[in-house]
């Protein structure tokens, strides 16, 4: 009801429900969340507006909560009714140092690299997906990781004995 919705309003303004732990969000208010809408399945866990993410809650009893009590929609349609409530998304990204020097994370070199490959796709399901192929590379097969695995299954079923 609206009525609900503002006593809820207040209780996010006076962080009734905790802070986002994540240092970037600057204690940025998080509102209750239920991951299932089944009741006795999980848990309340709280949500962070500002970097989009769920939490468990500090709070022992905000965590013993079910969180069917909640639903899955209920920070969206707070956020919808009180769109003011918002404040940007951080900017801030951490970066890992050691003695000054950049340290890279092997997971997000993967990353990259499948976005790369991805790009470099030559296939059909690639330009109708929307990716443009790389100049210079018809012909030269197709390193993206749904054409590796469609290739291996066609493989695998040349293979076997009929």
């Amino acid at each position: 009801t609206n009525m609900a919705l503002h006593q809820m309003k207040h209780k996010f303004q006076h962080v009734d429900f905790g802070r986002c732990p994540r240092v970037h969000c600057q204690g940025q208010p998080v509102l209750p969340l239920g991951t299932t809408d089944l009741p006795q399945r999980h848990t309340v866990k709280v949500y962070c507006c500002r970097c989009s993410d769920i939490y468990y809650p500090r709070n022992s009893r905000c965590g013993s909560a079910d969180g069917a009590y909640w639903g899955t929609s209920f920070p969206h349609l707070m956020l919808m009714a009180f769109p003011e409530l918002l404040r940007p998304p951080s900017l801030q990204v951490y970066t890992p140092r050691v003695y000054g020097f950049k340290v890279h994370n092997p997971q997000t070199r993967q990353l990259e690299q499948r976005k790369k490959r991805r790009l470099e796709c030559d296939n059909p399901h690639a330009v109708a997906a929307g990716l443009v192929p790389v100049a210079g590379r018809e012909g030269a097969g197709c390193q993206c990781d749904r054409c590796h695995d469609l290739d291996s299954a066609l493989r695998a079923r040349a293979d076997r004995p009929h």
